[in-house]
């Protein structure tokens, strides 16, 4: 039996056919992968890597922006712009159907308790929960409007009486009966009922 030596396998070496380590020396394996395989590796590894950064990148500023959401939204004038916002575009929708009133703000509330508000003015019978109320005071002009139905539901008149001050007045009919404050709504106006156009 014959030993093997380094010098038997300085051949072996040279022609540069397998890689491991006899005695020290060191020789090189072929894989025999073609050079284009070898490209498309490092490729595929490339657009992985930088596909997965921008998944990072995108997640942490995505939950940036909805950190800083939150905060406005829990301040009191986040939650004030929040609300003008929806009221612009509450205003915007109901434009397409009807010319309101210009030169003053609109008190908008939304109907939450329609059952009790029947029993105590007619004018809002047709409307539902859900459906807004625009209160012009100044042009005394009431409309309901159906925003799931893109629809205006009733348009009416204020009444206010002259003894008080438009805010801080709470609207009665023209019998001069107060109008009960019978749901959470921000204003219920008395009205005189016009059909919608």
């Amino acid at each position: 039996m014959e030993r093997i030596s380094q010098e038997n396998l300085q051949p072996l070496a040279a022609s540069g056919e397998s890689t491991k380590s006899w005695f020290g020396s060191k020789l090189k394996i072929k894989l025999g992968l073609p050079k284009f395989l070898k490209v498309s590796l490092v490729i595929i590894f490339f657009l992985t890597f930088v596909g997965a950064a921008s998944g990072l990148v995108w997640s942490y500023l995505s939950y940036q922006k909805a950190q800083e959401q939150i905060v406005n939204l829990t301040s009191f004038e986040g939650r004030q712009e929040f609300d003008k916002q929806i009221i612009s575009k509450l205003l915007e929708q109901v434009r397409k159907h009807i010319v309101l009133p210009s030169g003053e703000k609109p008190v908008v509330a939304t109907i939450t308790n329609i059952e009790d508000l029947v029993k105590n003015q007619p004018f809002f019978e047709g409307a539902h929960n859900g459906d807004s109320v625009i209160v012009y005071s100044k042009a005394k002009t009431a409309i309901i409007y159906d925003p799931n139905k893109d629809v205006i539901v009733k348009v009416g008149t204020v009444v206010v009486p002259d003894n008080q001050q438009s805010g801080e007045s709470q609207p009665t009919s023209e019998e001069g009966q107060t109008a009960g404050e019978e749901s959470t709504t921000e204003e219920e106006p008395a009205t005189e009922e016009q059909p919608a156009p």
